[in-house]
């Protein structure tokens, strides 16, 4: 498979602290891969760098084929990324309608915003039996599921999700580890970065584990469930 997003030897942070040191890791074409590891370890602003919210101090950062390292947030979502945020994000007063139309901006064409609304709301049934309700009405897995149609509506190459388990009810988070697993296997190119170490890997087919701002190991996530360290510490089995 291509690969479709590319980091090399990046290092950034924030000021002059520094947070991930010389990271490398890539996302091919139609697979899913997770990022699992503790709070602090770097996933996040790894995240950051690849979507241009920081810039990297050292190294590269690649998508399809371009060098992104130094484009603003606005040139890599028109080249196809997209960030579904941790902490839901939705815009509270408007409408499920409004949020998800905010997300097809960059489609342009009215008749094809319009068809990725349709399909929003087949992949999502809840959201069109709350087409009209204000945002804020909505509970915390169904602002969820909202945030996640939105960064679907600009049809992106690489969907970014970020702790979508996060504050959200078990019965819940089953549902959008299934929705997840859907995306995948329509073709949709997924980085996932999660906590639960246990789902990220059930979804993905690669996984990278992150520790101290460094990635300390990497593979197939069949390999990484026999791995001592992940599963002694993310996976909670004796070794």
């Amino acid at each position: 498979m291509t690969a479709l997003l590319q980091v090399e030897n990046v290092s950034c942070g924030y000021g002059r602290s520094e947070v991930i040191h010389e990271v490398g890791m890539e996302v091919r074409q139609g697979e899913t891969v997770c990022l699992i590891g503790p709070n602090g370890a770097g996933k996040s602003t790894l995240i950051k760098a690849i979507t241009g919210l920081i810039r990297p101090g050292a190294g590269r950062i690649r998508f399809a084929g371009q060098d992104i390292t130094a484009a603003p947030p606005p040139r890599r979502v028109e080249a196809g990324i997209a960030l579904v945020p941790e902490g839901r994000g939705v815009l509270p007063t408007m409408t499920v309608e409004e949020n998800l139309m905010l997300g097809g901006y960059v489609r342009r064409r009215e008749i094809d915003i319009a068809a990725e609304m349709d399909r929003m709301m087949r992949l999502f049934p809840v959201l069109a039996e709350r087409r009209s309700q204000t945002a804020s009405t909505l509970s915390g897995g169904e602002q969820q599921q909202l945030v996640i149609a939105r960064g679907l509506m600009s049809r992106p190459k690489l969907l970014i999700l970020d702790e979508p388990s996060f504050g959200v009810a078990p019965l819940i988070v089953a549902q959008i580890f299934r929705t997840i697993r859907e995306l995948a296997e329509a073709g949709t190119t997924i980085l996932l970065v999660e906590q639960n170490a246990n789902m990220a890997l059930e979804v993905a087919q690669r996984g990278y584990v992150f520790e101290s701002g460094r990635c300390v190991t990497s593979g197939a996530t069949a390999d990484l469930r026999e791995n001592d360290l992940v599963r002694e510490v993310y996976l909670g089995a004796a070794v």
